[in-house]
């Protein structure tokens, strides 16, 4: 950085300039604590809820050492697989591989509890908190959830997964951006590992 000053007759004037360092070629890991909330609604039978577990599973093995993570799944109510996040190692790894593999579509899509759920979930100081929402988009109360997200997200991210033939895309979308993530797009099953590492 550098600053230059003048004085011309009764005026100050200055320039900052800032250049910013060579790029780096260290990789930087920041410690992420990731609250993974996956639909299993009715609406997500079939392949869409096969998508949805396909990329739960890619993305919690992408996961690395310092990170937190847990898993809320949701229809009618909604069921953690922990109370509070836990750490990458092999026995979470094996619990949250058990939790996907017992997932089940069915039932109706009440997606606003476990929202504020894992808003609400005490979160580690250190670590950048990251909500995923993976869904079919089969919400009808846009206004709610847009309420939500500016009310109880704090200094979290909200990240959305749009999965299946036909997600609601303009909601997803604009909830991610209110949530200062993405919005990512997965309609077809051979997709989705490569959707989910660009995530």
């Amino acid at each position: 950085a550098a600053l230059f000053v003048n004085e011309n007759e009764d005026d100050n004037y200055f320039m900052l300039m800032a250049v910013p360092p060579n790029e780096s070629a260290e990789k930087l890991s920041i410690g992420k604590e990731i609250i993974f909330i996956i639909d299993v609604s009715g609406s997500m039978q079939g392949v869409s809820i096969e998508q949805a577990k396909k990329g739960l599973q890619y993305s919690i093995n992408q996961l690395n050492s310092n990170d937190l993570f847990n898993i809320i799944a949701y229809n009618d109510s909604f069921i953690s697989m922990s109370s509070s996040t836990v750490s990458i190692n092999e026995d979470n790894i094996t619990l949250a591989n058990e939790f996907i593999k017992n997932l089940h579509a069915n039932g109706g899509t009440r997606a606003l509890d476990p929202l504020k759920h894992a808003m609400m979930m005490n979160s580690s100081e250190d670590k950048l908190k990251m909500i995923v929402f993976i869904t079919d988009g089969d919400l009808g109360y846009e206004r709610k959830v847009f309420n939500l997200v500016e009310s109880y997200l704090g200094k979290s991210r909200l990240f959305s997964v749009g999965i299946g033939t036909a997600p609601n895309g303009h909601l997803l979308e604009k909830v991610s951006q209110k949530g200062r993530g993405t919005y990512t797009y997965i309609n077809n099953i051979n997709h989705v590992d490569e959707k989910m590492k660009e995530l």
